[in-house]
């Protein structure tokens, strides 16, 4: 059946104002609502993104948490190899121990006054444009800035035979927990060998030990002397081995 000019003007209309209804849904509804659904899915995946380095360094911490025992026991030893006192009747025992166990005789210890270990100062070069006049001696005096770390003389005397003498070396510096720098070693001739319990095939030899032995006091502890810089702990008292 033929539609009439009324009827076709109506269709056509009708389907103008459904393609406009169309398009404003489009623009005002659907099309906000796929922009904001993409922003969502985007922080939606920076959100996995930054969990997943969360988790990984959740992992790092955990793991680092897990040697925390190790480090523990590395911060120990590190304070029995530089410990913030002189410690000097601990250190004593630790050496009498180790003359025990190697058959030898520590016939005395003796330590003497501490004093602050300073870092080298670099020298500075002159211009060779133009050249001052020298200083004088008093002007070229530099006080160079505190370690925070103090250094004790020590010397001991240790008597047996060379092996046993060379074991309590070994002992001395690989064994016990203290830092000490031996600086200079005497060894003399072997005595007889009726001279000492300690004898062996050959004699007895002497051995004079001067080395260092290193503190390092909490800083907030640390006298402080009248020039600014920092004051050397109260001298430890001489002692010998019993």
């Amino acid at each position: 059946m033929e539609r009439t000019p009324t009827e076709k003007m109506w269709l056509i209309g009708s389907g103008v104002v459904a393609f406009v209804l169309i398009l404003v849904s489009y623009f005002f509804l659907i099309s906000p609502q796929r922009s904001h659904t993409s922003s969502v899915n985007d922080s939606i995946a920076s959100a996995q993104t930054n969990n997943l380095g969360l988790q990984s360094r959740i992992s790092a911490l955990n793991a680092e948490y897990a040697k925390l025992t190790s480090y523990k026991e590395q911060l120990h030893v590190a304070q029995l190899a530089l410990p913030s006192t002189s410690g000097m009747p601990a250190f004593l025992r630790t050496l009498q121990a180790l003359s025990n166990q190697t058959g030898t005789t520590l016939t005395n210890l003796t330590a003497g006054t501490a004093t602050a270990v300073t870092p080298p100062v670099s020298a500075t070069t002159a211009s060779t444009d133009s050249p001052s006049p020298a200083p004088s001696a008093s002007s070229t005096s530099t006080v160079a800035p505190s370690s925070g770390v103090f250094s004790i003389p020590l010397t001991a005397t240790v008597s047996g035979s060379r092996d046993r003498l060379s074991k309590f070396i070994t002992q001395l510096q690989s064994v016990q927990p203290r830092a000490v720098l031996i600086t200079d070693i005497t060894l003399t001739a072997p005595q007889p060998k009726a001279t000492t319990t300690h004898a062996l095939a050959g004699g007895t030899s002497n051995l004079e030990l001067t080395m260092e032995a290193f503190v390092a006091p909490v800083a907030a502890a640390a006298p402080v002397a009248a020039d600014g810089g920092v004051a050397p702990s109260p001298s430890p008292s001489s002692t010998s081995a019993p």
